[in-house]
């Protein structure tokens, strides 16, 4: 599914919108997404590369976090593994992750 479509199929009330598409597009649907979202959401990126994405996230006005994965594509699975939560804005919803 085309990102602008995901950017369109998003709800407006949701509480937390995790951002992982590849690299080269997370900058500009971080921005489109901001758009979208209400004011109270919690705006997260999951990427291995994250200078691009934090840039984007801060120029939002949301609570945002991006989310580094200490692991390879070879992983099959996410569970046990361990991931860099660095927040960017809080609120209270990134008490949660």
């Amino acid at each position: 599914m085309p990102a602008q479509i995901m950017i369109v199929l998003l709800r407006k009330n949701a509480d937390i919108v995790f951002i992982s598409v590849p690299i080269s597009l997370a900058p500009n649907i971080i921005l489109e997404t901001s758009k979208k979202v209400n004011k109270d959401c919690l705006l997260g990126d999951l990427s291995s590369v994250v200078a691009e994405t934090t840039k984007a996230l801060k120029s939002t006005k949301l609570a945002a976090a991006n989310m580094h994965p200490l692991f390879g594509p070879t992983i099959s699975s996410i569970q046990n593994q361990k991931i860099i939560l660095s927040r960017i804005r809080t609120n209270i919803k990134i008490e949660t992750l």
